[in-house]
């Protein structure tokens, strides 16, 4: 029985545990415990991974890796991203790991999670679809633009922005228009282009005129309250 125990722990260290390494280069004494709590974490998130519970592990891999940084676990959280359809993030997440320079001496665990991002990064890039926004709007409003209720930047619109596959919620508001939404579905490197125009709201409020300022005439002298007055 002991020896069927060493070995499971032997597998997992081997395929999961390499995920709780910290470069020890990169560690300081003030650091310490925020090491070690990143460690903790770390170890959560792979078992629940290794359980195929990605959509519980990523909270506990991104705790870790904002404590602790590790080529381990940020590839691992870009994994399961990628496995719960967060494809762009994701991707991400594991360049950063693939382009990432070790330090000589660095764990060999590092260097496998270099490897093993590459071969994600291989799979998931061509799945990514991509969404093409434009806005038509009177040139003197001001549109803001938001995709599944975050903010849409404005330098993405007219260009090819790359987005998770799925169905997405696109809304365009302006001051004083009608707001114009749609909904846009798309599949595994799917390429769609949409257009939402806004339109002038009659119901708007108007804005308020502000009338001229009061002119007080400064060329009349001060009335003399002294004239009134009855001699000593």
């Amino acid at each position: 029985m002991m020896r069927r125990g060493i070995s499971r722990v032997f597998v997992f260290t081997a395929l999961g545990a390499s995920a709780l390494l910290i470069d020890p280069s990169s560690a300081r004494a003030d650091d310490a415990s925020a090491k070690a709590q990143a460690r903790e974490l770390g170890t959560q998130g792979v078992l629940l991974a290794e359980k195929g519970k990605c959509g519980d592990a990523i909270e506990k891999l991104e705790r870790a890796e904002r404590l602790f940084h590790a080529p381990t676990t940020l590839e691992r959280l870009g994994e399961c991203k990628v496995d719960v359809g967060r494809l762009v993030d994701g991707t991400e997440d594991l360049q950063r790991v693939a382009k990432e320079d070790l330090a000589p001496g660095a764990p060999a665990a590092f260097t496998a999670a270099k490897l093993r991002a590459a071969g994600v990064i291989k799979k998931a890039v061509p799945r990514i679809a991509h969404l093409r926004v434009h806005v038509i709007a009177p040139n003197d409003s001001k549109p803001s633009v938001t995709m599944d209720a975050l903010s849409y930047p404005d330098a993405a619109l007219d260009g090819d922005r790359p987005v998770d596959p799925g169905t997405h919620s696109i809304v365009a508001t302006a001051d004083g228009m009608i707001k114009a939404e749609t909904t846009v579905s798309l599949g595994d490197a799917e390429s769609k282009s949409i257009d939402l125009k806004l339109v002038v709201d009659p119901n708007a409020a108007k804005p308020t005129q502000i009338g001229p300022p009061l002119v007080v005439d400064q060329t009349k002298p001060p009335p003399d309250d002294n004239k009134n007055k009855p001699p000593p």
